[in-house]
């Protein structure tokens, strides 16, 4: 029996006898996965279904083709109709789900639910299907969160603490709004000791449900987090043994806080403040260090929570409540404790205290202290100035305005000391993690910094996963809390900041942002000042633009997973079309355009996507592998040395090309895709073109023609035969260049395109050039430079063409032997694309320069010309006219006695002929070989110089000359020849 399972929960699978199948198109899917959960239905329920915004006609035809399809693809007879109006699934086929198996025993099938019902599964213009699924998804969800409370209620403890919250973070995250978890989730922290996991989950439902609902938790959560704060303030000193043995690294920051508390000991009272970023180690290096000094101090413990900011002398009062043997002195003569509790009694108290043993306060996430109780620490400091009273305080990166002066004041006085933890770097990281995890090699290293950036927490949690060979993820149950304890108290406006920077891996710029949110650039720069305050966020500039970005790559990857799919969704879309505006005003920034696809791939939106990361490889492959771009155009896509950029072109190839096989399947009927289809087709076809990789390029570029003829896109027709144009120019293939100019100028004439009228007619220009009709070429190439210059704008525009056309016309004045119009048109044809064209167009209009001035017997404006060309050259994998450069320089050095040239062209001589396969490069080196033959009978020293390299007779290399020289354009050098010729009769 065929066995046919679907997968509903999560990303979608089908599954025929274990073999998964991928449906050619989404509406196949839906209709499997509808029938599959109904058991049968009406053919008019489906066709509603699937197909409601047709009419009844067309959607019962597109029914039962989708039927006809999906038996086919899948193999088997899957779906049945028993009647005419009925549907099912065949009940010869073993159909299983793991929907239904999961509501059939929801409690012991939790496993089952691994995501969503149909999760990131969409289908364009099918709002009835998506109302369906929003019911399903529903209903499966309060089955889960039900099914889930019934397992934890069976259960008085979980030993799995982190698969509990994993389980309970779930249930929070489907119904954010139930209090019931919350509670659930404080009170297995409670039995497991996580006192600040149970604050920090108080705090984000408090300030969601403010933010949301404007209300504040109920009664059985208050009391429970009160209590914790109560049974938290009243723990001893024995808080502060290490909790584990092991201890990395931090030996200075050790020295100088044991340096600290000795010299509080020797002179008197003095302040420390620790500062680090959230998880830098401050409490484990505290720890480290206090756990060795019971004997010398008696330690006051104290932790300040965000409320404590609003609070007057709230540090204080919670001494006074957990610390009342300070005030023992007093109660004899006073009536109540409470009436002791002022300042003057509590510097009375520290100086008796401080007569018998040595006092510390350690005083943690001191940034959360109140105003009036940092001015009693300064006033302890002042009035207790020679006794051992020390205060140690441990603070983030938040700003603390009232702190950082109490800091400045006292460290101006030296009576306080400060020390900034700061993250491991990379080779400190992989040390770390290595030591803790007890593994020789991390193989997720890379990905580890990046979230991480050396920060112990998060590496100590890392290496947790790696011990216990877990699967890497930036978030962990603790990690998480940790996340949502540093936001817990955002204003709206900065959690809508932070939630579109969410979505922005690299960051983003102010600008974009303030758009975004609606706000003027003052009221972005106070939200920016603010978050910047917080430690949340960085601020940098780049290219004189104001950027922003997390200050922990972690704390971005949180927020962006707390946000639902479908706001995520929103917030990509939004983003990707305020930066099409932007590329309104810079067409061609690369990195611009790359965003843009990023986001509209993040908003399910591929063909958008696919459209922009297509613009961006036209821009790369544009800039650097045209012989002669279109249009003149200061944007480059430049990335490095030529090699890197070679290597990054033929990435980002192979991944479109992968892209573009998957959405095939998707939306291959589609012309929106076709029409993308052939882009693609072409840049790849031009690229591989121009590097001589001819099999590639031209199957690419005929599919170009081919698909333009059929979705009559003139367009892309035109481009498909220049570039086929350009495969002939590289291997001098006369009849198929005359050929297809000739198309293309029908074609243009066609669709009444005058620019591609006047470039075709250049390419006809060439083709009469090098058939030798010399007076038809220059008729051509004028007309083509008319085309160009109807109005200054376009002359500009397109001065890559007019000048390519400039240079045609000079090199038919060298053969001529007219070389000083020849020159005067080169240097118009350099002038026009001065600064506008990229270096490797203009270069072989100054390789035509320096030809001229060498048949002009200029030698040294020739050289000058040629050495200048020669970084350019080295710069290029791929140089146009190389050959016929290092042909010039040799022969220049030839007249200096300097074979150098000569030499490394005959060495490379394979490679450079192979390279293009062009007959006139092979032409020139054997011309070369040539006259160094005819040179060697009256030279011998020539003759010792190259016996080993021109082993042939002078005939031998003057025949295959002559063969691939072209007899119009390289007139020159067959009259040289035949001169050869007859020097040896």
């Amino acid at each position: 029996m065929a066995r046919l399972s679907c997968s509903l929960l999560g990303t979608p699978t089908i599954s025929v006898n274990q073999t998964e199948v991928t449906p050619s198109y989404a509406k196949i899917s839906a209709l499997l996965y509808y029938l599959i959960l109904k058991g049968e239905a009406s053919r008019e329920e489906v066709a509603t279904l699937l197909w409601g915004n047709k009419n009844p006609e067309k959607a019962r035809k597109n029914l039962r083709n989708t039927i006809y399809q999906t038996n086919r693809e899948l193999g088997i007879e899957a779906i049945i109709s028993p009647n005419r109006s009925m549907l099912a699934m065949n009940p010869d086929i073993d159909t299983s789900c793991d929907v239904q198996l999961f509501l059939s025993d929801p409690v012991h099938q939790l496993h089952l639910f691994k995501g969503e019902f149909l999760e990131n599964f969409y289908i364009k213009n099918c709002q009835e299907f998506d109302f369906w699924i929003e019911k399903i998804k529903s209903q499966l969800e309060k089955t889960y969160l039900t099914a889930c409370q019934q397992l934890l209620e069976k259960q008085e403890r979980l030993s799995d603490l982190e698969g509990a919250e994993n389980l309970i973070l779930r249930m929070i995250s489907m119904d954010e709004f139930n209090e019931e978890h919350y509670l659930s989730l404080m009170k297995l922290y409670l039995e497991e000791g996580q006192t600040r996991k149970i604050i920090e989950t108080y705090h984000r439902l408090a300030q969601l449900l403010d933010r949301e609902l404007g209300i504040g938790p109920g009664e059985a959560i208050k009391n429970l987090y009160y209590q914790v704060i109560r049974d938290h303030t009243e723990k001893k000193d024995t808080q502060l043994a290490p909790k584990t043995d092991y201890f990395y690294g931090r030996i200075e920051e050790i020295h100088a806080l044991e340096h600290f508390l000795a010299s509080v000991l020797e002179t008197g009272s003095r302040a420390f403040f620790l500062h680090g970023d959230v998880g830098s180690g401050k409490r484990s290096l505290v720890r480290q260090v206090l756990a060795n000094q019971g004997q010398r101090f008696s330690i006051l413990q104290i932790n300040c929570l965000p409320e404590d900011l609003y609070k007057p002398h709230s540090i204080w009062q919670k001494i006074s409540r957990s610390y009342q043997w300070l005030f023992q002195e007093k109660l004899d003569t006073r009536m109540s404790l409470e009436e002791t509790r002022n300042r003057e009694d509590l510097i009375d108290g520290l100086e008796k205290t401080c007569q018998k043993q040595a006092i510390l306060f350690l005083i943690e996430d001191a940034h959360w202290m109140d105003k009036d109780s940092l001015q009693v620490v300064l006033d302890c400091i002042h009035a207790l100035s020679r006794a051992p009273l020390a205060f140690l305080l441990t603070r983030n990166l938040r700003q603390n305005k009232e702190m950082d002066y109490l800091e400045h004041y006292l460290s101006n006085r030296q009576l306080a000391e400060r020390l900034e933890l700061k993250n491991l770097s990379f080779s400190e990281s992989q040390n770390f993690l290595q030591e803790v995890s007890q593994q020789a090699a991390i193989s997720d290293i890379d990905q580890i910094y990046h979230y991480s950036q050396g920060n112990l927490f998060l590496l100590d949690q890392y290496a947790q996963q790696i011990r216990e060979g877990r699967e890497f993820h930036p978030l962990t149950a603790a990690i998480r809390s940790k996340m949502a304890l540093q936001v817990h108290a955002l204003e709206p406006k900065e959690e809508e900041l932070l939630n579109y920077l969410s979505t922005c891996s690299a960051g983003s710029d102010v600008s974009l942002l303030a758009d975004l949110m609606g706000l003027s650039h003052h009221e972005m720069a106070t939200l920016v000042d603010q978050l910047t305050n917080k430690s949340l966020i960085l601020q940098k500039e780049v290219d004189d633009r104001l950027e922003v970005q997390f200050r922990q790559a972690v704390l971005g990857e949180f927020l962006y997973d707390q946000l639902p799919l479908s706001k995520r969704r929103i917030l990509h879309e939004q983003i990707a079309f305020h930066l099409i505006q932007k590329l309104q005003l810079q067409p061609n920034n690369s990195s611009l355009l790359l965003k843009i696809s990023r986001h509209f791939t993040a908003a399910k939106q591929p063909l958008m996507a696919l459209e922009y990361r297509l613009d961006h490889l036209n821009l790369a492959i544009k800039s650097h592998y045209d012989l002669f771009p279109l249009s003149s155009s200061n944007g480059q896509l430049s990335r490095g040395k030529e090699e890197e950029n070679v290597i990054w072109i033929q990435e980002q190839l192979a991944e479109v090309r992968e892209t573009m096989a998957h959405l095939e399947k998707l939306y291959g009927d589609q012309r929106q895709f076709q029409l993308l289809q052939v882009r693609f087709e072409f840049y790849e076809g031009r690229y591989y073109i121009r590097i001589g990789n001819y099999q590639k390029g031209v199957s690419s570029i005929r599919k170009v023609i081919a698909r333009a003829h059929a979705l009559h896109n003139q367009d892309y027709l035109l481009k498909g035969y220049r570039q086929f144009i350009h495969y002939c120019i590289q291997i001098e293939n006369i009849n198929d260049l005359g050929y297809y100019a000739e198309l293309g100028l029908e074609t243009a004439i066609e669709a009444n395109d005058h620019q591609a009228i006047g470039m075709f007619l250049r390419f006809k220009g060439l083709f009469n050039l090098m058939l030798g009709d010399e007076e038809k070429a220059s008729r051509l190439l004028y007309e083509a430079i008319d085309c160009f210059s109807l109005t200054a704008s376009m002359r500009k525009k397109y001065a890559i063409q007019i000048a390519a056309a400039l240079d045609y016309l000079a090199e038919m004045a060298q053969i001529r032997r007219d070389f000083l119009t020849a020159i005067h048109l080169q240097k118009d044809a350099i002038e026009l694309v001065q600064d506008q064209a990229p270096q490797s167009s203009t270069l072989g209009f100054y390789i035509g320069l320096g030809t001229s001035y060498y048949h002009l017997q200029d030698f040294d404006q020739a050289h000058s010309i040629f050495q200048a060309a020669m970084p350019e050259v080295n710069q290029q994998i791929y140089p146009w006219k190389e050959v016929q450069l290092k042909l010039y320089l040799a022969l220049l050095g030839c007249q200096q006695q300097d074979y150098t040239g000569v030499h490394d062209l005959l060495d490379r001589k394979e490679a450079l002929i192979s390279r293009y396969s062009n007959p006139r490069d092979k032409g020139m080196i054997y011309y070369l070989m040539a006259k160094l033959k005819n040179e060697m009978n009256d030279n011998p020293s020539l003759k010792e110089e190259f016996t080993h390299k021109l082993d042939k007779d002078f005939s031998h290399y003057y025949h295959i000359a002559k063969q691939f020289l072209n007899p119009y354009r390289d007139r020159l050098l067959l009259e040289d020849l035949e001169n050869f010729m007859k020097a040896t009769k």
